[in-house]
């Protein structure tokens, strides 16, 4: 029997195909994290990034619509679903965790559009870890969990 968490990040999925059948999602996962290495607290975590791009009539445009995070928790605190994009959450000890990160081709700020080509690249989650810390998880690792890339042009 399907749980009501898995219920919801299947209406997520579904939503972003109805949303645009033409371009669906990149990636949908469910992973299981256990909280430092304690499998009797596992928590699910439901990670669809999504990214679109069109052009034509003399605009390109990127965005990230039809991506969900939801059910997610860090350094022990829960998150709201679908978090604002590029919200960014420093742990003690550890480094950053940035959750709806998107970043437009080119550097340019959001929302991602030019008059030639745009794109855009989705990460449901980033951790960075700048410290040397007791999880096990080397410095410097950069960890990316979801990801999706649009891009589009015309001449």
């Amino acid at each position: 029997m399907e749980s009501p968490f898995h219920r919801r990040c299947s209406r997520s999925l579904r939503d972003a195909r109805q949303a645009n059948p033409s371009r669906p999602p990149v990636t949908v996962g469910f992973m299981s994290i256990p909280p430092q290495g304690d499998s009797a607290g596992t928590q699910n975590v439901c990670a669809l990034p999504v990214a679109n791009s069109a052009s034509g009539g003399g605009k390109s445009s990127s965005d990230s619509h039809g991506t969900a995070l939801l059910g997610l928790s860090v350094g022990g605190m829960a998150v709201s679903d679908n978090p604002p994009p590029n919200t960014t959450i420093l742990v003690p000890g550890i480094g950053s965790v940035t959750l709806n990160e998107q970043t437009c081709d080119g550097g340019s700020a959001l929302p991602c559009s030019g008059t030639t080509s745009s794109g855009i690249t989705v990460r449901a989650i980033h951790v960075i870890v700048d410290n040397p810390n007791a999880t096990g998880v080397p410095q410097g690792a950069d960890i990316k969990v979801g990801e999706a890339h649009a891009d589009s042009s015309h001449p």
